[in-house]
């Protein structure tokens, strides 16, 4: 097994610490090797150089602190896999590009590339092909939004078909839908509840911002409720 530069665990630490206080977490400085992070001022994990999680099992007895783990848990993981693959991505040769690009990578004419910024880590986006394969067009940037940058770059190579993917605003939606269903007083098998369990928690590892989003439907929902009983009293 290769081993890894301090250089690129100190470049993974980087990049892992803007994720994390993207997420809402608080980081610490490095100390023997490991990143220390917190939720709500609180201790919850640490992380090393690689991408390794270690934590307290009485993190896991209180539901909150096990949910922000595992957000925590999702966000390294997707940081190391794409630090790594940065670390052996060649640059992106494209004609017209301003800026230096890695290129991550490249199926039937679709393009994922990722550029650093000094303020706020690496930055995503996809591109197609022009008629001559030696520049880009058509770019769609994301943001420091890897997971979205790759679900885009799977529909744009034809990889996966649009109509089969779901949306951010979609997922949450689903979600307030079955959390309604799951909560109403209606017979259910233990089977059918644990199958919307399943699917709560997948979607709330999906979405990171989905209290956010299903915050803002409600008050959209409200909006309306109120426009609608103002409307029939006149």
């Amino acid at each position: 097994m290769k081993e890894i530069s301090e250089e690129a665990k100190a470049r993974f630490f980087e990049e892992a610490g803007i994720c994390l206080k993207r997420g809402g977490f608080q980081t610490g400085p490095v100390e023997e090797g490991f990143m220390p992070v917190f939720w709500q001022d609180a201790p919850l994990c640490r992380v090393n150089g690689v991408g390794g999680v270690r934590y307290r099992s009485e993190v896991t007895r209180d539901p909150g602190s096990e949910a922000a783990l595992n957000r925590a848990i999702d966000i390294v993981n997707v940081t190391e896999e794409y630090m790594r693959l940065l670390e052996k991505a060649p640059q992106l040769n494209a004609t017209g590009l301003d800026e230096s690009y890695k290129l991550l990578n490249e199926f039937n004419g679709a393009v994922l590339a990722a550029h650093h910024t000094s303020s706020h880590g690496w930055d995503f986006v996809t591109w197609c092909r022009d008629y001559s394969g030696e520049g880009v067009t058509q770019g769609h940037y994301v943001g420091g939004d890897y997971e979205g940058a790759k679900r885009d770059f799977t529909v744009r190579a034809g990889l996966v078909p649009q109509k089969e993917l779901f949306s951010q605003e979609q997922l949450a939606e689903i979600h307030r839908c079955v959390e309604t269903v799951r909560d109403m007083d209606f017979p259910m098998t233990v089977q059918r509840e644990g199958r919307m369990d399943g699917i709560l928690n997948q979607i709330r590892r999906a979405v990171p911002d989905l209290d956010a989003r299903i915050g803002q439907a409600q008050n959209e929902d409200g909006q309306i409720a109120d426009h609608t009983q103002w409307s029939q009293t006149m």
